[in-house]
């Protein structure tokens, strides 16, 4: 029971009154092992299996002593799901901060806060900043630290992981993970004891549904044969289960095959009650005029919604609220919600293994089935792939059902990664080449890839070439213009890039928006979206940029020159979140284009990027950036306030309420002109 717990009575009274009386087994073996004595631990269980709650317990005991606890999360989407849930437990006594993005501040203002929810990257920055509030840390939480294996972000996980277990070696470090597989591996890693379990508080079968027989095939051995109420299996499987009173997510393969599901289940599902009205709301608080959010809403007044990348963040974040109010029956989503929220179903269905060509992993299979069953709402979850006829099902059950998961393998050897993180450390302390010699051998890297240090002096040999590092007596310190490619966050090749372009930009003249769009483009720090397509003719002149390239900075060209994100959809393909990853980006990446430029006397060219800078931010032409400053003025209002003759801020402060609110609103009117009377 967790009043017998020697934690604060404050703690077990939130905790009851959130309807927490007693530990699952991984919770009381995790408090058996050291949890409240200050070890470190590797706890390796289910979804749903408590581990947050874990994390909770052991702040208590670093906030009872002053200590200061620091909270790490792969995602922006689930900082703000734990600050809110810190601050529901401890806000009334300390002070919760969240952190992302923005990668060149140390931000020393968290040195008023008790607790700190970080992504890795932000993390990584402040380390590279030498944040000084980071040095009071008592407790460091890893959470989904399995993402040490992921392909682009792992890598930083790694570094970060064992930057703090060098930096802080008193802090108590508990790292939480879905089941992997060599947890041995990871625990020897970071000098911390195991807690591996695979109980559920909801128990998972996983099944495997042959569609020629409309049958379940359990991993018992058993069988089960659902009525046939659609000839499609994903249908057919959505169907029986919402007629149960469940909730069901898909995961399709891709976002066309997400919004083909749910478009073919929106014609199926019945809505039925006082629903139709609240899901009709909802509908409307989701559209925008784009030809995405028509789709979704369409498809939300039937009780179903597609999730991907190519919503807004608060679209994504309405779906989500609404499904887990049980308002919408079924959401067909791309496989990043599973990482990104805590959104349990009774069902989930994979009617594809494939992504992107390629099958996917058992360890990706296990974390989709993991989001089957809501606990308090299901006496058990059930997770179904889908198979044509006997053979596939049998090689379904056999790779995935009963398949053995991956090993986590480190991701840093990578001659990229490592340009990266080698100069992170350099510019940050890292200077005796013994000591960053000893820094690599403590990774994950040096005990899966025995050439590690080889790949280390390539990746210095590298650095130094490029001028961004340089001997310096018996080890290294980073250039000038070197510690600041490392604190702007920007990887080494982008700022070459970069370099290398300034004189084009600045001949370019009236052309050097779309050469400074392309050469920020080129970078490896602004993602490569391959379902978008290019406007070649637009950059007909600037054929040694590659078509990736080409495709990005058409996106950015047609959003800073104010065409509609209705529009772009349907000429490059980008859907409203496309253009808010490019946007933010891309804004980023000119800014610290600007940066360099000016570090190198290139004054023209740094005006060029820091202009576009807020042009891509902003998403407008270069005459509504002061408009743009205003509070609630976006591009949309920005336009009316131009084309009504409104071209400063200064015409403001000449025009009524009233007439300003014909224009914008009557609520962004008030705000906007309290703002310019104020200045």
């Amino acid at each position: 029971m967790v009043n017998q717990l020697p934690i604060p009575s404050y703690l077990v009274d939130k905790l009851r009154g959130i309807g927490v009386e007693a530990l699952y087994p991984p919770q009381a073996e995790a408090v058996s092992k050291g949890l409240l004595d200050g070890r470190n631990l590797l706890v390796a269980t289910p979804t749903a299996s408590g581990k947050t709650l874990l994390a909770a317990l052991a702040a208590s005991k670093h906030l009872d002593r002053g200590g200061r606890v620091v909270y790490l999360s792969p995602l922006r989407a689930i900082t703000s799901e734990k600050k809110q849930f810190f601050e529901e437990l401890f806000g009334d006594r300390y002070k919760v901060a969240a952190v992302s993005r923005d990668y060149d501040q140390p931000e020393e203002w968290l040195r008023g806060y008790d607790i700190v929810v970080s992504t890795n990257e932000k993390m990584d920055s402040m380390l590279r900043h030498s944040a000084s509030w980071v040095k009071s840390t008592s407790l460091v939480v890893v959470d989904e630290v399995h993402m040490l294996a992921a392909e682009e972000r792992g890598s930083t996980l790694e570094v970060l992981i064992t930057r703090l277990l060098t930096e802080l070696p008193n802090a108590q470090f508990l790292l939480l993970s879905a089941t992997i597989r060599n947890v041995e591996d990871l625990a020897e890693y970071t000098g911390a004891d195991i807690v591996s379990s695979s109980w559920r508080p909801v128990p998972l079968r996983e099944a495997v549904y042959q569609q020629d027989r409309d049958e379940l095939f359990f991993s018992d051995g058993s069988s089960e044969r659902l009525p046939r109420l659609s000839s499609d299996p994903v249908k057919n499987l959505v169907l029986n289960i919402v007629s149960i009173g469940g909730q069901v997510l898909v995961f399709a393969s891709s976002r066309r095959a997400a919004e083909g599901i749910a478009d073919d289940l929106a014609s199926a599902l019945r809505v039925v009650g006082g629903e139709a009205a609240q899901l009709s709301a909802l509908a409307e608080t989701v559209y925008d005029g784009g030809d995405c959010s028509t789709r979704l809403a369409r498809y939300i007044r039937r009780g179903t919604a597609f999730h991907h990348a190519g919503l807004y963040p608060h679209q994504r974040k309405a779906v989500e609220d609404a499904f887990r109010a049980g308002l919408l029956k079924a959401i067909v989503a791309t496989p990043t919600l599973a990482a990104g929220v805590n959104l349990p179903a009774r069902a989930v269905i994979i009617p594809d293994v494939k992504r992107g060509g390629e099958d996917m992993s058992v360890m990706e299979y296990k974390q989709l089935c993991g989001r089957a069953g809501r606990p308090g709402f299901d006496k058990e979850g059930l997770a179904v792939i889908i198979a044509k006829n006997s053979r596939q099902r049998n090689e379904m059950m056999r790779r995935y059902v009963h398949g053995q998961l991956e090993p986590i393998v480190s991701r840093l050897s990578d001659q990229r990664r490592l340009r990266f993180h080698t100069l992170g450390l350099v510019s940050s302390g890292f200077s005796d080449h013994n000591e960053l010699v000893a820094f690599f051998e403590k990774t994950l890297a040096s005990r899966q890839d025995s050439g590690l240090m080889e790949k280390v002096d390539s990746a210095l040999s590298y650095l130094e070439a490029a001028k961004f590092i340089k001997h310096d007596g018996g080890g290294w310190r980073a250039t000038r213009l070197g510690k600041r490619v490392a604190d702007l966050y920007i990887d080494p090749l982008s700022a070459r890039i970069i370099l290398s372009r300034l004189e084009d930009v600045e001949k370019a003249g009236p052309k050097a928006d779309d050469v400074a769009l392309l050469t920020i483009c080129s970078t490896p720090d602004i993602e490569l979206l391959s379902h978008i397509q290019p406007a070649l003719d637009w950059f007909r002149d600037y054929g040694d940029f590659d078509g990736p390239a080409i495709a990005k900075a058409s996106v950015l060209k047609a959003w800073v020159e104010e065409m509609g994100e209705s529009t772009i959809e349907s000429r490059f393909g980008a859907a409203p979140g496309d253009i808010y990853v490019l946007s933010e980006s891309g804004s980023w990446i000119a800014q610290a284009a600007s940066e360099l430029a000016a570090m190198v006397g290139r004054r023209q060219a740094s005006k060029t990027f820091l202009v576009l800078s807020e042009r891509i931010k902003h998403g407008v032409r270069e005459e509504l950036l002061p408009l743009c400053s205003l509070p609630g003025i976006g591009r949309v209002r920005a336009r009316a306030l131009w084309n009504a003759g409104i071209r400063r801020v200064e015409d403001l402060r000449r025009i009524s309420t009233e007439h300003l609110a014909k224009i914008i609103g009557q609520s962004t009117a008030a705000r906007v002109l309290e703002v310019v009377r104020e200045r």
